[in-house]
């Protein structure tokens, strides 16, 4: 954006932390995630609309990859917005969640939902907390969530160090320069996902063993301890139900379910219950390289029940 629009786009996020009642300040690249968890419901509902109208501004840099935005190649290119344009997007999105957003209050509690940023390698809540769990871990696509939401990061301030540290931190990241090595085929607990890692290391394809094997070395991992932390936080006899995506490199078809039910299973947590649904709308089918490994990319969606 130029300067223009960056400052009606930052007058517009003043303006909803000045209106709003007991709003917090705005906030903090260096502290984002504990001052995110301190907005309002209320805060929240704008910042969205404020995210709606950003998102409509930027739709002439969408780029061939859903999740990427290009760069303007000189500043001449960025993005000028009036007054007038901007009102009415953020009219036009408020409107539009205010319609979806009406609750009726004699069937719904009154109590608010408490919605915490945090990551699932390492849940800020005690032993035995919750009697149940519903989660559904990023899929083996490597889709980059950080780079797909950076307009709404760049709402909240987030800057380019923030920014890196977050892309090496979630699971199923794209990254893999800057990790941290001595990785071990043993660290996996399902049996299928050595062997899955196993089969990547000896494919033939270039950029197998030096990306693609710590990639989805990582990915396993990252899963892996999100689930221990999901055991860890739920009560004896709750239930943990996951929603997981199987996905595929080039023609090896990855269970992700499988895994899922090996590493639950290595933790005590039995599998009692499975729903399958045709997934029909993959990202991974947007890359026109895709069906050169395999023409009929078919892929399946699961519930799975753990007690």
């Amino acid at each position: 954006m130029r300067s223009n629009a960056l400052a009606r786009v930052r007058a517009v996020q003043q303006a909803i932390h000045f209106l709003v009642r007991d709003s917090p300040p705005m906030p903090e690249s260096g502290c984002l995630t504990a001052d995110v968890d301190t907005l309002s419901p209320s805060v929240c509902l704008f910042y969205t609309a404020l995210f709606g109208a950003i998102r409509s501004l930027l739709r002439r840099f969408r780029a061939s990859n859903p999740m990427w935005l290009k760069d303007p190649p000189t500043y001449r290119h960025r993005l000028g917005t009036s007054w007038g344009k901007l009102e009415a997007l953020f009219r036009q999105e408020f409107s539009f969640l205010q319609e979806r957003l009406t609750l009726d209050s004699a069937t719904h509690e009154a109590a608010m939902a408490k919605l915490h940023a945090g990551s699932a390698t390492s849940l800020p809540f005690p032993d035995d907390h919750f009697g149940g769990v519903l989660t559904s871990p990023p899929y083996a696509t490597r889709i980059d969530y950080v780079m797909g939401t950076l307009p709404e990061l760049a709402v909240l301030g987030a800057d380019r160090e923030f920014l890196a540290a977050l892309r090496q931190a979630i699971t199923g990241t794209p990254v893999v320069a800057g990790r941290p090595d001595g990785q071990r085929g043993s660290d996996i607990l399902s049996e299928y996902g050595r062997s899955v890692r196993e089969a990547v290391e000896q494919h033939p394809s270039k950029g197998s063993k030096h990306y693609y094997v710590p990639w989805i070395h990582n990915y396993m991992l990252g899963v892996q301890q999100g689930l221990s932390e999901t055991v860890r936080t739920v009560r004896p006899g709750g239930r943990i139900c996951v929603v997981v995506q199987d996905s595929r490199y080039k023609a090896l078809h990855v269970d992700t379910q499988r895994i899922v039910i090996e590493t639950l299973a290595s933790f005590g947590k039995a599998l009692v219950a499975r729903e399958d649904f045709p997934a029909p709308t993959v990202r991974s089918r947007m890359n026109p390289r895709a069906s050169q490994h395999l023409k009929d990319r078919k892929h399946t969606e699961s519930l799975l029940v753990f007690e």
